[in-house]
């Protein structure tokens, strides 16, 4: 007497498996994306948090603040974006994937020299091309949060 499997019941062991592989895809596709939203929307805050925080530092005795573009944003160092010093710029490009909107009026946010107060407030929203958004507030204090 043999003994081990059939060819049946091997045929019935990867046909369970191939269900099983096909409804996991697209959860961890799902996962993907809110994973990438979730990190580079933390990094935005985290960018706006460190312009304000150089503010208030006076680093290098000037303001400090934050450029925003559809596919990037500037950590900058100047009284704007326009006067600013090249030299200190520090730029993030975003995956292709992903697009930043915001409701400021001049897509940027400088902080005041010493007390970090924005001269511009409003939202940042990032949005996937697969679908979901996420948003990064500033405040009037220049307090920085994220939704």
């Amino acid at each position: 007497m043999t003994r081990g499997f059939t060819t049946i019941e091997l045929f019935i062991v990867v046909g369970i498996m191939v269900i099983i592989i096909a409804g996991a895809l697209p959860m961890y596709s799902n996962l993907q994306v809110t994973s990438q939203l979730n990190e580079t929307n933390s990094q935005i805050a985290q960018t706006l948090r460190i312009a304000r925080q150089q503010s208030v530092a006076r680093l290098n005795n000037i303001n400090h603040g934050v450029k925003f573009t559809a596919n990037s944003y500037t950590l900058y160092q100047g009284s704007s974006y326009a006067l600013r010093d090249i030299t200190y710029d520090r730029t993030i490009s975003l995956d292709s994937a992903l697009t930043i909107a915001t409701t400021l009026t001049s897509d940027e946010v400088n902080f005041s020299l010493a007390t970090g107060i924005p001269d511009n407030t409003g939202t940042t929203t990032l949005t996937h091309s697969a679908g979901g958004t996420r948003q990064v507030n500033v405040n009037s204090f220049g307090v920085v949060t994220e939704n």
